[in-house]
């Protein structure tokens, strides 16, 4: 019941009051009787406008039907904390008996990843707890982006039990792209990295050096961009920068000032005058005028506390940083350098790097870094790539026709698949030869669902590409588990403290409000 019908339920009710009343003030006097009757007649109303309801008897008959995956203990634990009054495999159950053996149970509760549709579906209609059990050091709950631009952040989320303290990585071959440590009060993990591997790609997830998962999705290349950069001068800095956007395959012109009026010119993949996506700037060249219609970095900052007000007034933004160290610069585990600042937390701009680099809404980035090449110099280009897609990430144009697709995708099972900012509005987008039906998602989003029956990597356009998951994970049939579930439209928990409430049924109440009603119009007859 909505704010609206509540409004207009109680004003109708209220005026029903003022009715009465006035009725037994003009009645005067009023026998006692008619008195009870009229505020029963009230109750009646009240409790039919606004249900009174009270917790259930929680002293229900439970079963608990369990897969071989479950340890001992485990079941032990659920029996005690929930009160089951029976236990039972699934693995005992006649496929025939399901109904026969369930209807003296009030509730059910499954814990496993074992359980067939057949069986799910032969429980509608009954009160379910999910308990899926996964064992220790194991990955649950995994979701990643399925798809991505060139240059975007991948970030890979989920839980993993673990009694001890331990480090989870995540490596693309024998380099690690992210760790964050894992304990038992914090079980969930969040690993980022940018995606600059074109075409498909495979990261593995590693606990405490040993393979706990692996990570399929898709990289799509960006359009060419078109970069120029500004420098002061000469300067490897920007030209090791320079170097690395055009290896993947982007435009670029960097203008390096020589002296006050000699200035060199270096092309990269460019062959005609463009103009720029993005400009790549030192702080002594805020004022072009080229700035205003573009993507925007500013790298190569010598004081960083005159710099950032610099920018703040030609820009009309609010970045501000604080003094982290006394030295004259931060030398970080990766090998590359940084000024000994960090940007303060703000709403006005998003912090990037641990800090390191900030960007505003209007696509403006600002770094601290002070030297990366020494990267390039040793033969890091993973590490260094790692640093400036992120970077340029946050400043790229919006793209077109971004088909996003949350993994992972499981095999036969029905995947929802968005496309934001479609050039053309259709309702049908052929994907993997098969025409899905395209609904309105907002005022950029079109969404549909599709079905992949064919586990491994699978076409579905001209440029994209999607893996697609065979389900044999426990974690992934715990996930169609609960879908089934769902679907079904049974009642799906994830804790114990799920509380069941009861109430007058419709068909009580108005028998109650009839009776009294027809009281009432008898009771001045007697």
């Amino acid at each position: 019941m909505d704010k609206t019908e509540i409004v207009i339920l109680s004003l109708g009710l209220l005026m029903v009051i003022a009715i009465m009343v006035f009725q037994l003030w003009k009645s005067r006097p009023v026998k006692p009787r008619k008195w009870v009757l009229n505020i029963l007649f009230l109750l009646s109303l009240v409790i039919l406008v606004f249900p009174i309801k009270w917790k259930a008897d929680q002293n229900q008959r439970k079963i608990l039907i369990h897969d071989k995956s479950l340890s001992q203990d485990f079941l032990n634990h659920l029996k005690d904390s929930l009160k089951v009054d029976n236990l039972l495999s699934i693995n005992s159950i006649q496929k025939n008996k399901v109904s026969d053996l369930l209807k003296n149970y009030d509730e059910i509760i499954l814990s496993g990843t074992n359980f067939e549709p057949a069986f799910l579906a032969a429980l509608s209609g009954k009160k379910i707890l999910y308990f899926p059990f996964f064992e220790e050091k194991t990955i649950s709950d995994l979701h990643w982006k399925g798809n991505l631009n060139q240059f975007e952040n991948q970030e890979i989320t989920g839980k993993i039990y673990s009694k001890s303290s331990g480090i989870l990585t995540v490596k693309y071959g024998d380099t690690i792209l992210d760790s964050v440590k894992i304990s038992k009060e914090n079980q969930g993990f969040s690993l980022n990295f940018p995606a600059f591997g074109i075409g498909r790609n495979k990261v593995e997830l590693f606990f405490e050096g040993k393979p706990v998962a692996e990570v399929n999705f898709f990289t799509k290349k960006l359009p060419e961009l078109s970069l120029k950069m500004l420098a002061e001068n000469p300067d490897f800095e920007m030209k090791t920068l320079a170097d690395w956007l055009g290896k993947q395959g982007h435009k670029v012109e960097l203008v390096s000032k020589v002296s006050k009026s000699d200035f060199s010119v270096l092309e990269i993949n460019k062959k005609s005058s463009q103009k720029a996506d993005i400009m790549i700037v030192s702080p002594e060249n805020l004022q072009n005028r080229e700035l205003k219609s573009t993507g925007v970095l500013v790298m190569n900052l010598e004081n960083p506390t005159v710099e950032i007000n610099k920018i703040n007034n030609v820009f009309a933004e609010k970045f501000r940083i604080k003094r982290v160290s006394n030295e004259s610069e931060i030398s970080l585990k990766n090998g590359a350098f940084h000024h000994p600042f960090v940007f303060e937390k703000s709403n006005f701009y998003l912090q990037e790097k641990e800090g390191i680099l900030a960007v505003s809404p209007e696509k403006l980035a600002v770094s601290l870094y002070s030297e990366t090449y020494p990267l390039m110099l040793s033969g890091d280009s993973l590490e260094y790539g790692k640093i400036w897609a992120s970077a340029i990430n946050v400043i790229i144009p919006d793209q077109k026709n971004n088909l996003i697709i949350e993994a992972p995708v499981l095999q036969k099972q029905f995947q929802v698949i968005v496309i934001n900012k479609p050039e053309k509005l259709i309702k049908t987008n052929i994907l993997a030869g098969d025409s899905i039906s395209l609904q309105a998602n907002g005022q950029s989003d079109f969404s549909g669902k599709m079905l992949l029956k064919k586990p491994g990597w699978q076409t579905l356009n001209d440029s994209i590409e999607i893996f697609v998951e065979k389900a044999e994970l426990p974690y992934q049939k715990a996930n169609i588990i609960s879908k089934i579930l769902k679907y079904n439209n049974l009642n799906s928990f994830n804790n114990v403290e799920a509380e069941g409430y009861e109430e007058i049924s419709e068909v009580w109440k108005w028998i109650l409000v009839i009776l009294l009603f027809t009281l009432l119009w008898v009771e001045p007859k007697f």
